[in-house]
């Protein structure tokens, strides 16, 4: 929302709303129109207001999601990048977790793999059952659940 803003307030943001507006169908972008212009723009304390608690809103979540994900014993990563976009800074955050029990069972499979290989290798005959039982560690690994979420934020 601050990056809607950009320091001009609630007419600005009216304006984006207009223009997000005229991207509907001309029977429903006349309804809204006419709405809109008689809408009451919140003023830009109360949007600053809004700003904080849905970031405060976010963190608390999160502080829920990381207790959850360390009694499982998750393997967190968070990405993070911040770039100027048109003379304004923003910082895009991805937040990924592997299931702790996910992990262990991929890296099951992936060992139970080499071992596989390592038969292959000193035999030189590939067995269908050691296929087979590749193909299922494969798909073991494929399925390890990745639960992600993105954030951006204009930082001014």
């Amino acid at each position: 929302m601050a990056a809607l803003l950009g320091g001009k307030g609630p007419q600005r943001l009216k304006s984006h709303m207009l223009r997000a507006i005229r991207m509907f169908p001309d029977n429903v972008r006349t309804v809204l129109e006419a709405q809109m212009e008689d809408a009451m723009v919140p003023s830009m304390s109360t949007m600053s207001r809004g700003l904080l608690k849905m970031d405060v809103t976010l963190m608390l979540e999160r502080r829920v999601m990381h207790k959850e994900a360390a009694a499982r014993k998750d393997v967190l990563y968070i990405l993070a990048d911040s770039s100027p976009i048109r003379q304004r800074n923003y910082l895009w955050v991805e937040h990924f977790a592997l299931r702790g029990d996910d992990v262990t069972a991929s890296g099951q499979a992936a060992l139970h793999m080499k071992d596989l290989a390592d038969e292959v290798r000193e035999t030189g005959i590939v067995r269908q059952e050691a296929f087979d039982e590749a193909i299922l560690a494969a798909e073991q690994i494929r399925s390890t659940s990745r639960q992600g979420s993105r954030v951006c934020k204009g930082l001014g």
